[in-house]
């Protein structure tokens, strides 16, 4: 089993959600985030209010979010080892995302130990957090984890496996994939 310190961070959009918000991707082209992390919104995951927020809901687009295939259960999965779960994301931290993100945790019954919101470099906010594995969808967020840190990355990719120089990388096409990596890393 994972020591109590084992925690996996998982980027949202395009690693564990799909992502076809409009609204998201003009957030995203005007790098509403620019900058170091100033201001992260970290969620745990207890009670938090989500208020009236359906007409900005739809906006998101929230039914078109599906977690890939095998993503949910590989979470549990984790969870049952004593993983904790982090997911790390620039969304913007906007009251409206922050509270559309949570509730599709709800409403999808997908627990968490973090959500982080607005982090526009995730490689400074997971070794700060003590973060042992790192999911992304992104091969340049990976290596730089690879190059400038000791935290696995696992690049996620459902077309196509990533090839990299980096010894470091973790290269899947599915969710599955990862399970089973991150079971070989509990046995070792």
């Amino acid at each position: 089993m994972a020591d109590n310190k084992d925690i996996i961070g998982i980027d949202l959009d395009q690693a564990f959600l799909t992502c076809h918000s409009r609204l998201y991707e003009y957030l995203n082209t005007i790098n509403f985030n620019s900058g170091k992390n100033k201001n992260i919104c970290e969620i745990k995951n207890e009670i938090f209010k989500i208020g009236n927020i359906n007409k900005i809901f739809k906006l998101f687009n929230p039914n078109s979010y599906i977690a890939f295939p095998d993503a949910i259960d590989t979470i549990k999965a984790l969870q049952k080892q004593n993983f904790k779960i982090y997911f790390i994301s620039n969304r913007p931290n906007l009251k409206p995302i922050i509270k559309m993100t949570y509730q599709w945790f709800k409403i999808n019954n997908v627990d968490f130990d973090l959500l982080a919101l607005g982090c526009t470099n995730k490689l400074e906010y997971a070794k700060k957090n003590d973060v042992k594995y790192f999911i992304d969808n992104d091969m340049k967020i990976c290596k730089e984890f690879a190059s400038k840190s000791e935290i696995k990355a696992i690049c996620f990719d459902r077309k196509e496996r990533k090839n990299s120089t980096e010894r470091d990388i973790i290269s899947t096409l599915s969710w599955q994939e990862i399970k089973e990596y991150l079971f070989s890393e509990i046995i070792l």
